[in-house]
């Protein structure tokens, strides 16, 4: 239900393998080269809303590179619209492989605006860069504990991870 807990989520089980949580792919980019859309002083090239409290989201790429700009880094940034306030902010290195996870605490409030925000650059400093991004993919990983926000229906998928 909107606003509430998931409460006890089953725990599956399946031959050769250990259940790893319950996840749904929020967001995926075969290919994309361009500026960010301009918000403020910052280039973002996508905004991710409905961000869950007490959830974990999964970033996976194949690629992102620099191709014009003088930055090393691009920001992904948990922010709370309501209040205007930074929530988690992580910056990588441009390059291939990358996997890192952002986490939206138990403490921030359902109840606000909460959005994912991922900058072509550091925030403050994407003035002028460019990017190019393959295969990108944003994975929200939920618990019992998580506060559903989403107002529509989604599905949710059991991940595997082979013993």
């Amino acid at each position: 239900t909107y606003g509430e807990t998931y409460g006890d989520l089953p725990t599956p089980t399946r031959e050769g393998y250990t259940f790893g949580g319950w996840e749904e792919t929020l967001y995926y980019v075969q290919e994309w080269s361009a500026s960010g859309a301009t918000s403020g002083n910052y280039e973002v090239f996508k905004t991710i809303e409905d961000i869950c409290p007490n959830a974990s989201y999964r970033v996976t790429a194949e690629c992102i590179e620099l191709l014009e700009g003088a930055e090393t880094e691009f920001s992904t940034r948990l922010f709370d619209y309501t209040s205007y306030n930074e929530i988690s902010n992580i910056n990588m290195p441009f390059g291939e492989n990358l996997d890192y996870v952002i986490s939206c605490p138990v403490g921030a409030d359902p109840t606000h605006r909460l959005a994912l925000i991922f900058y072509v650059g550091r925030v403050g400093h994407t003035s002028g860069s460019r990017i190019h991004i393959k295969n990108l993919k944003l994975t929200a990983h939920y618990m019992s504990s998580t506060i559903m926000v989403k107002k529509a229906n989604h599905t949710l998928t059991a991940n595997w991870i082979k013993n």
